[in-house]
């Protein structure tokens, strides 16, 4: 899965601050836990590598917001580091608030501090809009990214346009610019499949920076089945290009939602 992917499986707080109707189990646990392995073939100019993640999420939901938390362990090569997130969301009868704090250790891809904080607003039962801005520290940089985005709901089903737009300290100072859209949808009785696009300029350094990876796009998609007894399975699969850097990835994931 690209670089960032991560925040689309965890949502980068998004999919905290959904609606609770957008989760197919949400209406009958109040709880789960969602365990997952990635890995990832990746060529940066003419060297080869793989990169590796596995991590743990918990979440509780209820009718007026939830709260989550992930530990989580990237290895790259010999180099190893670890990441714990904490975070939560609020639903009002309009406002849908949201932020995560990040504290991480090891090696230099782990950022040593971040924060995210987001605010949509429904503008109308199946219509929600979203400013978020999100800062992090790594060790010699800092990534500072503002994002918006248009949600649209159906149901289960599940829309977005968005825009990122942002920088890093780095000393070449990278410049992000970049769009997206995204959607997932119920593709069967059991079945929920999705797909995401993004575009534009240093798309990759959007969640771990360092490199310039110049004008470039990701992909990618997603099915799950919905066992019975709360119990879920997920493949993710993405892929990437940038200037002098590709990436193509795979994700397993497994959700165990606990009943009320």
């Amino acid at each position: 899965m690209p670089a960032g992917a991560r925040a689309w499986l965890l949502a980068a707080s998004a999919a905290a601050a959904l609606p609770a109707t957008a989760g197919g189990d949400a209406a009958t646990a109040r709880h789960a836990l969602t365990a997952a392995l990635e890995t990832s073939d990746v060529r940066i100019g003419a060297r080869d590598a793989t990169w590796r993640a596995q991590w743990l999420q918990w979440d509780l939901r209820g009718a007026h917001g939830g709260l989550f938390a992930v530990v989580e362990r990237r290895t790259r090569e010999q180099a190893h580091g670890e990441l714990a997130t904490a975070g939560g969301h609020w639903l009002g009868e309009r406002w849908i608030l949201s932020g995560q704090l990040e504290s991480g250790s090891g090696a230099a891809f782990v950022p040593r501090r971040a924060g995210e904080a987001h605010a949509g607003y429904r503008l109308g039962p199946a219509h929600t809009v979203r400013l978020g801005y999100r800062h992090a520290d790594y060790p010699g940089s800092a990534l500072r990214l503002w994002s918006f985005s248009s949600l649209h709901y159906r149901g289960d089903d599940e829309w977005e346009i968005g825009y990122r737009h942002g920088s890093t300290s780095t000393a070449g100072r990278e410049r992000i610019a970049f769009g997206l859209v995204r959607g997932q949808w119920a593709c069967g009785a059991r079945w929920s499949c999705g797909l995401r696009l993004a575009g534009g300029e240093n798309v990759f350094g959007a969640d771990e920076p360092g490199f310039d990876t110049g004008t470039g796009w990701q992909a990618g998609g997603f099915l799950a089945y919905r066992l019975a007894g709360g119990h879920s399975l997920r493949l993710d699969l993405g892929t990437g290009r940038g200037t002098r850097f590709r990436q193509d990835s795979l994700t397993l994931s497994y959700r165990h939602a606990f009943a009320r």
